[in-house]
């Protein structure tokens, strides 16, 4: 294949706009999100299948404060720690967008990231609402398979 050949068909790549790409991305976006919020909403549900206090199924979210605590004992496990959370998760948001850039032509960027960003918060709104109004569907039975 020559350089034109292939410049070519980058050029072709590149005015075809991956939409279903996109909205895949944004649906793992919605995702991300729903899976921080909804257990907060669920506390209630999984203390009484678990047999636990409301407190104590609190505590279970609380945990990560707990070894937040515990590493930052030592002030260079902390750092290291903290770094290592910040370049996931900043690697996740900054890697999403240069996708979106990717998959769609330049002049549909701003579209393409306003899919991507705009189902967070309605992710994090429904993720509540969704476990509180159907608790039984993700109860910890329901989830280990048991009906």
């Amino acid at each position: 294949m020559n350089s034109q050949t292939s410049m070519t068909a980058t050029v072709i790549s590149q005015d075809r706009a991956s939409w279903s790409a996109v909205f895949a991305l944004s649906l793992c976006v919605a995702t991300l999100v729903a899976s921080e919020f909804m257990p907060v909403s669920l506390l209630t549900p999984i203390a009484a299948d678990l047999h636990l206090t409301e407190g104590q199924a609190g505590q279970t979210i609380a945990v990560s404060g707990v070894f937040a605590v515990l590493t930052s004992l030592f002030i260079s496990v902390l750092m290291a720690g903290r770094a290592l959370v910040g370049v996931a998760i900043g690697g996740f948001w900054s890697l999403s967008a240069a996708t979106v850039m990717r998959l769609v032509p330049a002049a549909d960027v701003p579209r393409g990231l306003a899919i991507l960003n705009g189902v967070r918060p309605p992710a994090a709104c429904c993720s509540t609402m969704a476990g509180m109004k159907s608790p039984s569907l993700s109860a910890p039975r329901c989830c280990a398979g048991a009906r």
